[in-house]
């Protein structure tokens, strides 16, 4: 469980649906927002009174607007009935009637922006994280879905976060909710809280969290080293996430280098014989070898000791089945042959 930095002020519900303002709060916990003192209020006096004191945060229908100019407030941020009223509001507003989940990414967005140094998730080392790079010098195919299927698999037992560093996707999920493009610009800036960001912007299947790819191949080109060891630290120390696989669909030497601040890779080849190709016997296989060779001759053999190749049937259609990495990982997710194991 995260440690996280106490507030020193309270954090204010006001909704005349109780339960509405109940599901603000449990949504709030799921995300690990500090929420020591969390107060719901239903009624316009008691509304009154604790305006009394400073507030943290204070997250109120619209129509209390006029009561609030004035009092100690940090942040301010309003439940709107209407799109509309949005325009008209004299603080920041957020559509009531979308999923909580919706809801709670917008405050949580405009939060971080007014009053974000507040917030410090310091998460223990007592559970040890697992970053897993997912890379195929051959197959695209089989190295997303190689790295979908450990995501899904690991998501089964733990908080799982799948980001796939990919240049170019068959089709862009982007839908406004932000993805991999403002996940590189938070790393590019150091901007902090990377582990609360990723939250905000994450799509969320039960355990499995994941961004979506980025809008541009430039995105992920242009990635540093020093960002990748921001993002590492960060995933390592400020996020809730158990495993984290980075799915890399380009290389370089930073994503060389990457892989030497990782716990573990993997490799994806498909496992076919080859042809005879001018006089050259070719298979994805003799890439895996040839990507091997690279790395040696680049001074980066210690990556190797973190490396598995692993070969896919190509007449496969079953991917939860597709490797013995995956009915390993079945079996006992917790010791994958790396010597890795969650206490």
């Amino acid at each position: 469980m995260p440690k996280i930095k106490t507030l020193k002020e309270p954090i204010v519900i006001y909704d005349k649906e109780e339960g509405y303002a109940r599901g603000l709060l449990m949504q709030m916990e799921r995300m690990h927002f500090p929420v020591s003192e969390c107060v719901i209020i239903t009624r316009l006096e008691l509304l009154r009174q604790i305006l009394k004191r400073p507030i943290e945060l204070l997250i109120a229908t619209d129509d209390v607007e006029a009561l609030l100019p004035g009092h100690q407030i940090r942040c301010v941020v309003i439940l709107s009935e209407g799109r509309a009223a949005h325009e008209t509001s004299l603080f920041p507003s957020v559509y009531k009637y979308q999923s909580m989940e919706e809801v709670m990414n917008e405050i949580l967005t405009i939060y971080s922006e007014i009053g974000g140094d507040a917030i410090t998730l310091n998460y223990t080392n007592d559970d040890p994280k697992k970053i897993i790079v997912v890379y195929s010098p051959s197959s695209g195919l089989s190295r997303t879905m190689f790295a979908m299927a450990l995501a899904k698999e690991y998501a089964k037992r733990v908080e799982t976060l799948y980001l796939p560093f990919e240049a170019f996707t068959v089709e862009n999920l982007m839908d406004g909710r932000g993805g991999m493009s403002d996940l590189i610009y938070y790393l590019r800036e150091q901007s902090g809280q990377i582990g609360l960001r990723i939250q905000m912007m994450a799509h969320k299947e039960d355990h499995l969290s994941y961004l979506t790819p980025v809008g541009h191949y430039l995105d992920v080109n242009e990635a540093t080293i020093k960002e990748f060891r921001y993002l590492v630290k960060e995933l390592k120390e400020n996020s809730p996430y158990d495993v984290c696989i980075l799915e890399m669909g380009y290389f370089n030497r930073h994503v060389a280098l990457l892989m030497n601040l990782c716990d573990q890779v993997y490799l994806p080849y498909e496992n076919v014989s080859g042809e005879e190709l001018l006089g050259t016997k070719v298979g994805e296989e003799k890439r895996v070898q040839a990507f091997h060779r690279a790395l040696i001759h680049e001074g980066m053999s210690e990556v190797l000791q973190k490396m598995t190749a692993v070969p896919i049937p190509v007449d496969d259609v079953d991917w939860s089945q597709a490797s013995e990495v995956l009915r390993a990982l079945r079996e006992d997710p917790w010791d994958d042959g790396t010597g890795w194991r969650r206490r």
